[in-house]
């Protein structure tokens, strides 16, 4: 094939002399992460109930079971909501990982998921989560779904912006 052909054939994957190919095939599960205080609060009395014994400590037999809408239920979810807050951007998701997880996630419950980031020195940084690629050799998929897609001066704002998008539905 000459290099005309293959740049014919492949000019949408050409940023500033480097190809780029979705990488396609089983990925790791994400490592959960706490959505919210709530969850983080049922996961804390879990451990708490489960270590209290090995402390000569005897919890008491009605919050044995979280409740989030008992007393302690809330109190518990109000304390991790405090610390959470008191923590700042230390408890945050970096930007580049969420979206890789997001990524991760529709790998696992879909036949393909395609991902991209990069940087092109008109457009800056662009990051973006579809259904599957523009066009791969012999096919062209036009009515590709967009699920999430950002552009920034750095790949952490890409990323994030494509994140906000994504939670409104698709391109920001």
């Amino acid at each position: 094939m000459t290099t005309e052909a293959y740049n014919a054939l492949f000019a949408y994957s050409k940023v500033d002399g480097v190809r780029m190919f979705p990488v396609f095939g089983p990925q790791p599960a994400p490592q959960a992460q706490p959505a919210d205080a709530l969850e983080l609060a049922k996961k804390f009395h879990e451990v708490y109930e489960r270590l209290a014994p090995n402390f000569g400590y005897e919890t008491r037999l009605d919050t044995k079971q979280f409740d989030p809408a008992s007393p302690n239920g809330r109190l518990m979810t109000s304390a991790i909501q405090e610390v959470m807050a008191a923590m700042g951007s230390d408890t945050q998701v970096d930007p580049i990982r969420q979206l890789i997880q997001k990524h991760a996630a529709l790998l696992a419950e879909n036949e393909s998921a395609y991902f991209e980031l990069c940087y092109h020195r008109v457009t800056g940084w662009m990051a973006w989560i579809t259904d599957r690629p523009l066009c791969m050799p012999t096919v062209i998929n036009p009515g590709r779904k967009v699920i999430a897609q950002g552009q920034g001066d750095t790949a952490e704002e890409a990323c994030s912006d494509a994140m906000a998008a994504a939670q409104e539905g698709g391109k920001a």
